[in-house]
């Protein structure tokens, strides 16, 4: 037996019965799919984006370098896990804020907020403040080889100028590598060059 429901997990066409172009309301441009694990949250995202012509966004579970240690010790790379699924959903949402000529509409299979559920559930205390504070910075970069996390810190207005600060894996040792002056520009995205040892970012606005 049949519903509605399986007959629009099928419909991979991307027009509706009468033959026009399937389309959605203006106000929604930016629509996720979520759920647990498993639940089809992907499938449908990319049915969804090919019946109403858009830009697919697909999380990445399996680029974590640290997912494979969670599940042998939570405890020891719960922070680490979680720090490097930030990093990488924060360069995502960055590029998407690129324009698209061809996309319109995004539809997601993540949240981006989810993050912070996850770290409420696997962090304790003090990780899961300091994971807070990394939520509100700008152009976080891991180095897993040396086992440091990198992030622009805008600061405060003149008494407080914004920063490139660094800091250990586990959040320790947290050190301001530079102050930029003047206060106004705010470092907005960071990336690594390891091979060369350098270190580039780019000011707001930019």
């Amino acid at each position: 037996m049949t519903g509605p429901e399986d007959h629009i997990l099928r419909d991979e066409s991307t027009s509706n019965a009468d033959g026009t172009p399937a389309t959605l309301p203006d106000h929604l441009q930016y629509i996720i799919v979520e759920g647990v694990i498993g639940a089809g949250k992907t499938t449908l995202a990319a049915i969804l984006a090919n019946r109403f012509r858009a830009q697919l966004v697909l999380e990445s579970p399996d680029e974590n370098p640290f997912l494979e240690k969670f599940y042998e010790d939570r405890e020891r790379w719960a922070f680490q896990t979680q720090l490097s699924y930030l990093a990488s959903r924060f360069r995502q949402q960055q590029s998407l804020l690129k324009l698209d000529l061809f996309h319109r509409i995004l539809i997601s299979d993540y949240a981006f907020d989810k993050d912070r559920i996850f770290a409420r559930i696997n962090l304790d205390g003090s990780g899961y403040e300091f994971f807070l504070e990394l939520g509100a910075l700008r152009g976080i970069a891991l180095d897993t080889g040396a086992g440091k996390m990198y992030w622009g810190d805008w600061g405060g207005g003149p008494a407080l100028p914004p920063a490139i600060e660094r800091a250990n894996l586990d959040g320790t040792e947290v050190e301001v590598l530079a102050e930029l002056e003047p206060w106004w520009e705010r470092p907005h995205d960071i990336t690594l060059d390891l091979d060369a040892g350098k270190m580039y970012w780019s000011r707001f606005g930019d």
